[in-house]
């Protein structure tokens, strides 16, 4: 084991960390970490704000096993300033929650928004695109287009169309 209480100057340094455990590096300034793997079966990590706008950090993985993660790679993870976060594949979760008045959003242009502010719930879309409700088998049930209107029960499968009253829980059925 080695500890150093002073700079250190290498133009490289080989870390043999033993299996189980971590590798902590502390630095005041520096662009950029990479980690690789002695064996070249697998692809390496890097961690930079190199190539980014400032104050920006990115987590990249090489394109290639045993490649540059940051000269021949791609960030799989970004940071920005202002604390976006975008990935560059799906995100897997059990569960995701928001704050009331903040907005989930689809697409590079906001095209879909889901919305909660207290006990309003939103959903809006910015183009002319329909929304389809659907049920757990995938059947649509239900579109609503901008600018066209609502359409129920389309694909003509048996869904029961129904509207309640104040006091009549079937004023209006249609019976599918």
């Amino acid at each position: 084991a080695a500890t150093f209480n002073s700079t250190v100057t290498s133009t490289g340094l080989t870390a043999n960390v033993p299996s189980g455990n971590g590798l902590l590096i502390n630095s005041a300034d520096i662009s950029t970490i990479k980690m690789k793997a002695n064996g070249g079966g697998v692809k390496n990590w890097g961690f930079a704000h190199t190539n980014l706008l400032a104050g920006d950090f990115g987590i990249y993985a090489s394109n290639s096993n045993g490649g540059d993660p940051i000269t021949a790679g791609a960030a799989k993870l970004y940071f920005t300033s202002t604390g976006a976060a975008t990935f560059s594949s799906n995100v897997a979760a059990n569960s995701i929650t928001l704050a009331d008045d903040k907005e989930l959003i689809f697409g590079s242009s906001s095209d879909f928004k889901i919305y909660h502010s207290g006990n309003v719930n939103s959903i809006k879309t910015n183009s002319d695109l329909p929304l389809h409700f659907l049920d757990a088998g995938g059947s649509q049930m239900m579109s609503f287009t901008p600018n066209t209107g609502l359409v129920i029960n389309e694909t003509g499968e048996n869904f029961d169309f129904r509207v309640e009253g104040d006091s009549n829980a079937n004023m209006f059925v249609v019976d599918a």
